[in-house]
């Protein structure tokens, strides 16, 4: 399988402190984080094919300054949330259907070999996700192989917790290991061809941010 293409959309606005006002990691200020938080992705992805689109809602010149240093393409608009999420649907869905769109939102820190796994992942799918275990699946898993691949790179400790526990089928990779999940935040990766299958269900979910 050849390596796959990335488009990152790197959604940001350092207007708002926190969307639900919640502390930030190390009392960090908005602006400190998404650089860091940029700077991570923006290294793990080094050794691999891609283009990072800038997102921003009414960023600060400072931001803009610190976005224009990298090879990025930068759109500067009046959104609010719900228009972010969509304009980023609209971007992840105008690729060839065979990109990987990845929406990102600005306060998630990378591991420097995120994308080595993540690569690993998409190119050995069918390997990973269709190898036989030794217990029967539940009806209907065995058809994984006709459903579209959705990353969501996050995993929450929380959901581990009893309440929150739902039948996950675990798939083991090269690297590490991956689970399934119900539900995802609005950084996810996907076949731009995915975002176009589903493109009614993503645009509904962008109103009132419903992830």
């Amino acid at each position: 399988m050849t390596k796959p293409t990335y488009h990152i959309i790197f959604r940001t606005c350092d207007i708002v402190h926190s969307l639900h006002n919640a502390p930030r990691p190390f009392h960090l200020d908005k602006r400190t984080l998404i650089k860091v938080c940029f700077m991570s992705l923006y290294k793990s992805l080094a050794n691999y094919d891609h283009k990072i689109t800038i997102l921003g809602d009414r960023l600060s010149d400072e931001m803009l300054k610190f976005f224009r240093q990298f090879p990025v393409t930068i759109y500067n608009e009046e959104l609010g949330n719900d228009k972010s999420i969509l304009r980023s649907i609209e971007l992840a869905s105008g690729e060839s259907d065979d990109v990987w769109s990845y929406m990102c939102e600005d306060d998630y820190l990378h591991h420097p070999d995120a994308f080595l796994w993540i690569t690993d992942l998409v190119t050995n799918r069918d390997k990973y996700i269709l190898q036989r275990p030794k217990f029967r699946l539940r009806r209907g898993a065995n058809r994984l192989s006709t459903k579209p691949l959705v990353i969501h790179p996050p995993d929450y400790p929380d959901r581990y917790l009893r309440k929150y526990m739902r039948y996950s089928l675990i798939f083991v990779g090269k690297y590490c290991h991956w689970r399934q999940v119900t539900s995802t935040t609005f950084t996810l990766l996907a076949t731009s061809g995915t975002f176009k299958q589903y493109l009614p269900t993503f645009v509904a979910s962008s109103r009132g941010a419903r992830d």
